[in-house]
């Protein structure tokens, strides 16, 4: 495959570190999430929260992040997306934003009781309490724009300052033409929205774009039971080990979110409090 094609992927080694950290996999899926939330209300393009979803994941493979960090290093990433896909964002606008998602005025508050109280989850931030929107010269916004800017620095030095990405979404397109799929909306649909989740699991870190959309190709040949061509992965560079991984992620995702949905109590990761979109601009 031509370089064009790949990224920086990570090692075995680094790997294995992460599966040793706990909670790691958690802090991905809240970070993720908290991504791709902040990306609809600043309209931004999927390949803005696509890019940023793959450096979050390669930041946290390579560095242990708390759950008191996850939404600022969320917000950090975002900005190196936006950065990387040559997309203009306001400052004061994508700090707005992730004071109101990620419950920035809320965790900022809950430190000391953290370190107190013996850990408690500031991610789990279930106060009810309206977001006031921040004026131009709030003191938390200043201090969430300066914490920003120096957390870029961090990040940056972390991934080695490669900010190189490719998504399996096109990708995965001129494969469904290959194959002569793309007229079928809804396997182009299901292909679509496996790619967008794949970028929220170590998937990015892990496989080529290319195997990840071919994975993505054999799980939503499977979902609309549709029969392909013998080993036809092979023509796209890929293995079967490649699709079994992927199904194999994408399924421990969902699984790990429908075991959250049903629990007593909704993670208040998973929900926002209710604000008009024009609010935060």
């Amino acid at each position: 495959m031509a370089n064009s094609l790949v990224h920086v992927l990570a090692t075995r080694e680094q790997l294995a570190a992460f599966d040793e950290k706990e909670d790691a996999e958690r802090v991905c899926l809240i970070g993720s999430h908290w991504i791709q939330v902040m990306g609809v209300l600043l309209e931004l393009r999927q390949r803005v929260v696509g890019t940023s979803l793959v450096l979050f994941r390669r930041y946290c493979t390579l560095r242990r992040v708390n759950n008191l960090e996850v939404g600022m290093t969320a917000l950090t990433c975002l900005l190196l997306g936006c950065k990387a896909a040559e997309t203009a964002v306001s400052i004061k606008q994508l700090c707005t934003v992730g004071m109101y998602v990620c419950g920035m005025d809320k965790i900022e508050k809950k430190e000391t009781d953290a370190c107190t109280a013996g850990g408690t989850d500031a991610t789990e931030n279930t106060s009810s309490d309206p977001f006031v929107l921040p004026s131009l010269y709030d003191e938390l916004l200043l201090r969430t724009t300066e914490e920003l800017l120096r957390r870029e620095l961090v990040v940056l030095e972390a991934l080695n300052f490669e900010l190189h990405v490719v998504l399996p979404h096109a990708l995965g397109v001129q494969y469904l033409q290959t194959l002569g799929l793309v007229r079928d909306t809804q396997f182009v649909q299901t292909c679509w929205n496996l790619m967008n989740d794949a970028l929220r699991t170590r998937l990015c870190v892990s496989l080529a774009p290319f195997c990840v959309a071919v994975g993505c190709v054999a799980l939503a040949a499977r979902i609309h039971h549709r029969k392909l061509p013998d080993e036809w992965y092979r023509v796209f560079d890929a293995t079967v080990q490649d699709t079994a991984d992927v199904e194999a992620a994408l399924t421990a995702m969902y699984s790990a979110m429908l075991e959250a949905q049903a629990g007593p109590s909704k993670p208040a990761w998973m929900h926002m409090r209710e604000v008009e979109y024009a609010t935060i601009h």
